[in-house]
Order: structure tokens, then sequence, then C-alpha cells
């Protein structure tokens, strides 16, 4: 289930997801309402969220299924093995004791905040409450917490 754009939560191990806590762009619809009180996300600066162009999308597709035959094409003919399929690889680059973050996605379609002055203030602003509230049933602590700025239908 994808993360939508706004919402708090964190990334369970133990099952493997995001869990969602509440929403920042409407904290009221919550259903803990210990957090009612918190301002929504729109109080803290302008916040607009933005989608990538379907003309994007499109020639996205058409270079990607592209690289698909021509990857499959080039397989066919070096691959020692008849089962050997074609995969795309990645490389990011890695820094001893700097943390990283990388969104792979074959057909890019996404929601996203245009500016993260906003986002930032409120979740500095929240990010005490949060933890009082949810911090010891969800067995989490800020550096656990993260907000949602881009919404990614395939990733």
């Amino acid at each position: 289930m994808p993360v939508s754009v706004g919402m708090v939560g964190y990334l369970s191990k133990h099952h493997g997801k995001f869990i969602t806590l509440l929403n920042s762009l409407e904290p009221r619809t919550s259903q803990n309402v210990d957090v009612h009180g918190l301002k929504p996300l729109r109080c803290y600066g302008s916040v607009e969220e933005d989608h990538n162009h379907y003309e994007e999308i499109k020639n996205n597709s058409k270079r990607i299924a592209m690289r698909r035959r021509i990857g499959t094409f080039f397989n066919f003919f070096t691959s020692k093995k008849c089962s050997e399929t074609s995969t795309s690889r990645y490389s990011f680059p890695l820094h001893a004791g700097h943390e990283t973050a990388h969104l792979v996605a074959e057909a890019p379609r996404y929601t996203y905040f245009r500016a993260l002055d906003a986002p930032k203030k409120w979740f500095q602003s929240n990010i005490e409450k949060i933890i009082e509230v949810y911090g010891e049933t969800h067995q989490i602590q800020k550096e656990d917490l993260c907000l949602g700025t881009r919404r990614a239908i395939a990733f």
C-alpha cells in the first residue's frame, strides 16, 4: 500500500510495511483524539502538491520499453544459459557513515510537495507530541518517524 503525501508514520521491520499514525494535512481525522489538537500542515506555510505530467510518463514508458527490448535482444546473444532473464541494474553512490535513500520506479507517476519548508516546520513542531502519544504503544522514537512527501504508485 503506497504512503500518501502528508502521512506520518514509521517503517515496521516486524511487519515489513509502513505504519501510518496520522495525516499531517488533517490531524483531526486521526483515530487517536490526543492528536486532534495538532495544527494542520497548511498552518505552517504554503503547501502545494504537484504531479508529474502525462507526457513525462508516456515518454518514460516508451524509453523503458525500448530499453527492455534492447536488453532482451542483447541477453539473447550474450546469455550462457537459456533460463537467464533480463534484469535492470542500478548503481548508487554510497559513502561510509552516510545515510542514503533511493526510490526506483519503473513507470514513475507520483504526487509530491513542491517545497519542503512547511512540512519540515510542521514535523519539527509536532514530533514531541507524536512521540508522547504513539511512542510507547508502537515502541518508536523520534528517529523512526517520517513524513510522506512523495507518493509513487509503482515502486
